[in-house]
């Protein structure tokens, strides 16, 4: 999925405007820093970073691929002095100023290869941050695995091109906290011809009572809400809701 960049920001385009409508909002009621500095771990295609930087955001976005980041590169307008887009891993970065605001909302921190490198991404984050600056991370939780191997459709048109994507997940490894991800994505091109592009992935596996020991690694963070990927701001869950897909806003103290 990640070797196609044009169709990825195709098809998961569709959620932008709900995605930074959203963040707006968490910003707005968690946050205690007034400003408007962004920061996205794992960019990808930096769509989050256009519509964002649209609104009036300063934006800085890291991510690992390649391909991505010359894609992003390529169709971000003019950055505000002090946005970047840099080559960076989860653990590993290092952006200019303070932030206001980060984000990680579609399951991105699943990529870590351990709670080594999730625990120094947290640290990392928050050291990026003001004092009241929000963080939210969104990721599905493993306490119901069977919900994991779920097959997930996503299809847009943009551009004269139609993309459909399929997402499956095999039986997730709980022992070793590991679930492997498919990709299937088919593109019907303007021209009218089509290509097809099958990718694989690992994904870091969490239950809530582990992702609650991870946030715990990190006591700069606070956890002040928490969301579903519905990204619907006005309904709010708690710790003792059968969650699945979440979305924590954590706020640095």
């Amino acid at each position: 999925m990640y070797d196609t960049p044009h169709a990825y920001d195709i098809v998961f385009d569709i959620d932008t405007m709900k995605e930074c409508a959203f963040l707006e909002a968490i910003h707005e009621r968690h946050g205690r820093s007034p400003g408007r500095r962004v920061l996205e771990p794992a960019c990808g295609t930096g769509r989050l970073m256009r519509e964002l930087a649209r609104r009036g955001w300063e934006t800085c976005g890291f991510d690992i691929d390649p391909g991505m980041l010359a894609y992003a590169r390529e169709r971000m307008p003019a950055l505000e002095p002090g946005s970047r887009i840099d080559e960076a891993r989860f653990d590993d970065f290092a952006m200019p100023g303070r932030f206001d605001l980060a984000h990680c909302l579609i399951s991105s921190i699943q990529h870590v290869d351990d709670d080594r490198e999730a625990r120094t991404h947290l640290r990392l984050v928050a050291d990026h941050l003001l004092p009241g600056g929000v963080y939210a991370i969104g990721l599905h939780l493993a306490d119901r695995p069977e919900l994991l191997t779920e097959p997930e459709a996503f299809h847009a048109r943009r551009e004269g091109a139609g993309v459909t994507c399929m997402l499956e997940g095999d039986t997730p490894d709980l022992e070793n906290r590991r679930q492997r991800i498919h990709s299937d994505i088919h593109v019907e091109h303007p021209d009218g011809s089509r290509t097809r592009h099958r990718s694989s992935w690992w994904f870091r596996t969490w239950t809530l009572a582990q992702f609650l020991q991870l946030l715990e690694s990190e006591p700069r963070f606070e956890l002040v809400a928490l969301h579903d990927f519905s990204l619907d701001p006005a309904l709010e869950y708690s710790l003792e809701d059968d969650l699945v897909d979440v979305v924590s806003v954590l706020r640095r103290t």
